[in-house]
């Protein structure tokens, strides 16, 4: 872990008190679980709280007086606080990790956004595009994007519209205030029910010129202002850290774990026909086999952190985002399958709406179906990627996007 760090310029220290920070914040998380899935966002006193133990920061440049702690900080974000709550974990290290997209920006639009305070939070939901005018001074945007997770604690959000051109229509990104957008209360799942991932809608929203960039210059590692303007290389990450596929991965696993905790304690506390379940050798040998693979899933986790981590910037290879993919899908279907086993043999009380483990479980199986983490989908351009067959037809990346530099 210290070599990983130092690769990006953080110490083992500002890691591990960052760690601790975290380890802070589980227990109000907790507390306000069942609150968050009545309301379908994270209670206010969570965000509070985060912001109190210097969380939000954690990714921002020293200039603008964050900690700069880089893609280590983040994917421990994410791991750690999902052993209080995956919903939580989710809304937090992603409100942390869309100040890496801020610092992309113009730096005018920088020297705004932390004038006043060291971190901005912000959702971010590019898709389907919105229309783009100009108008003096700026653009007005209108359209409806989706899945706009945290959108209900942030304060902006990164949302995108088509421009016309002399040389054709060119996709913009903009960052505008929450208070300028309609949001749409339609963010009703099963899982993942508190990250507020609502959609939400602009009329002829007026954007400053400095609050508005070219979706391919802010997606890519080096075209946009913040690759010359912040030491951190995870300024010039392919498309912003969240792309990375060990954020997912961390989320899964810190559930994971927090299941087999749990369902290690039931084996002591639980009973079936007045035999605790403790004394059943299935019951035991089923937990054994959610540990292991639990395990598993660490030790990969562990290697892909270490690998995107010292990869550091910059374009992939087209093998090296296979096996990134490859890894993140297993690591996930590993979690996914333990929480299966630890339900199996768990008893109908752990079903109650009030039992943590029957809201890891749900929590789990949404966010295995999310795009980044879908077996089908993932598994398949993958193995073209480590294959080096030609990309799929309907590939997106087909012969346009960022991966093409891959091939």
């Amino acid at each position: 872990m210290t070599e990983m760090l130092q690769s990006t310029g953080e110490t083992g220290g500002e890691l591990q008190a960052l760690t601790q920070r975290l380890r802070e914040l589980i227990p109000v998380i907790r507390e306000y679980s069942g609150e968050a899935e009545h309301i379908r966002r994270i209670p206010q006193p969570v965000i509070d709280r985060a912001s109190e133990l210097g969380i939000f920061d954690a990714l921002v440049p020293r200039r603008w007086g964050g900690q700069e702690l880089g893609l280590a900080a983040f994917y421990t974000s994410a791991r750690e606080l999902a052993h209080g709550d995956m919903s939580a974990a989710w809304v937090v290290s992603l409100l942390m990790s869309w100040n890496t997209m801020a610092c992309r920006m113009p730096l005018e639009a920088q020297e705004q956004l932390y004038a006043d305070r060291n971190y901005i939070t912000a959702a971010l939901a590019y898709f389907p595009p919105g229309k783009a005018e100009r108008a003096d001074g700026g653009y007005t945007v209108s359209g409806k994007w989706g899945y706009g997770s945290g959108l209900p604690n942030a304060d902006w959000a990164f949302l995108s519209g088509m421009f016309d051109t002399d040389n054709g229509p060119d996709m913009l990104a903009f960052l505008v205030p929450k208070s300028d957008l309609i949001l749409h209360d339609d963010w009703k799942f099963a899982g993942l029910s508190s990250t507020g991932s609502v959609s939400f809608s602009a009329e002829d929203v007026f954007v400053p010129e400095q609050f508005a960039i070219s979706f391919g210059a802010l997606m890519s590692p080096f075209d946009h202002p913040g690759a010359t303007l912040h030491a951190d290389p995870t300024h010039r990450f392919l498309g912003g850290p969240t792309v990375s596929n060990p954020w997912g991965a961390g989320i899964a696993l810190g559930g994971a774990e927090r299941m087999v905790e749990l369902a290690r304690e039931r084996l002591f506390n639980s009973q079936i026909m007045g035999i605790s379940r403790i004394d059943q050798p299935l019951s035991r040998v089923r937990w054994a086999q959610a540990h292991q693979l639990v395990r598993a899933a660490e030790l990969l986790y562990d290697k892909l952190v270490a690998e995107t981590v010292a990869h550091g910037e910059g374009y992939w290879r087209r093998e090296d985002t296979g096996q990134q993919t490859m890894d993140t899908l297993t690591i996930v279907a590993l979690c996914k399958d333990a929480a299966r086993l630890i339900m199996d043999g768990a008893g109908s009380s752990a079903w109650s709406t009030g039992n943590e483990l029957q809201r890891y479980f749900r929590d789990m199986h949404v966010l295995a179906n999310h795009l980044q983490h879908d077996w089908d989908n993932g598994a398949e351009r993958a193995s073209r990627h480590l294959l080096g067959l030609p990309y799929a037809p309907t590939d997106p990346f087909n012969t346009e996007g960022p991966e093409a530099a891959h091939a």
